[in-house]
């Protein structure tokens, strides 16, 4: 599932995605980083997701489920799921987030703009 980022999501994904539940997850062998969030206390499922790039430069989160690890080593195929009532809840709690967190975001950038240097310094 594509969840679009706003052109102007000023936040480090990283971190983001930490106050969200996820880990950083890197793949060595495709020299890849992504993250990943339990669903259950087991290590599958798991949700994985990918920070992408499209080629108009905007950049979006590619989010599935791993049912469960890869049949044999050295595979990347697992039983993902890509679509279906977890994915889409998840998609939408990370939708809400975005929302928000971007929200806040440029409400702090107004109300910044309207104060004066003296007031920015010492006054928060």
């Amino acid at each position: 599932m594509k969840i679009l980022l706003p052109d102007t999501f000023s936040v480090n994904l990283r971190q983001f995605l930490r106050r969200n539940g996820y880990a950083s997850h890197l793949q060595t062998k495709l020299d890849r980083l992504s993250f990943v969030k339990r669903v259950t206390s087991d290590d599958f499922p798991r949700f994985h997701i990918y920070i992408e790039k499209d080629i108009r430069g905007k950049n979006y989160l590619t989010l599935h489920l791993d049912q469960k690890k890869p049949s044999y080593d050295g595979a990347h195929a697992h039983s993902g799921e890509y679509d279906g009532d977890l994915v889409r809840n998840e998609s939408q709690a990370l939708q809400k987030s975005i929302f928000q967190t971007h929200t806040l975001i440029q409400n702090d950038h107004e109300v910044n703009s309207k104060k004066n240097l003296f007031q920015r310094l010492f006054h928060g």
